[in-house]
């Protein structure tokens, strides 16, 4: 199934490979089990910037709210916490705040 965001089809694809994974491997994932339809010319850097805008100990110009992913610090990303889906992330993120 088609995600409707790369860092839906991100989440999906360390959930599929089940380890923290490098931007290749969880590019050829969302590929392989057709997660995302990239538009883009250089689909691996769509990815890892995504990755980088969603990472818990990162800090580049733009951040998004919502943190999934944990850089590694050999350069590999997993999920912050054992979730399933975007909205999985959310619903804990939202608790945590209550």
């Amino acid at each position: 199934m088609i995600s409707k965001s790369i860092a839906k089809a991100a989440i999906e694809a360390l959930n599929i490979l089940n380890r923290a994974s490098s931007v290749s491997d969880i590019y050829n994932a969302i590929i392989e089990y057709k997660l995302y339809e990239f538009g883009a010319r250089d689909p691996k850097s769509v990815v890892r910037i995504t990755l980088e805008r969603h990472c818990i100990n990162k800090t580049i110009g733009v951040m998004h709210q919502k943190r999934f992913f944990k850089k590694l610090n050999d350069g590999r990303y997993a999920l912050m916490s054992n979730i399933k889906s975007e909205s999985e992330c959310v619903l804990n993120e939202n608790k945590n705040n209550t």
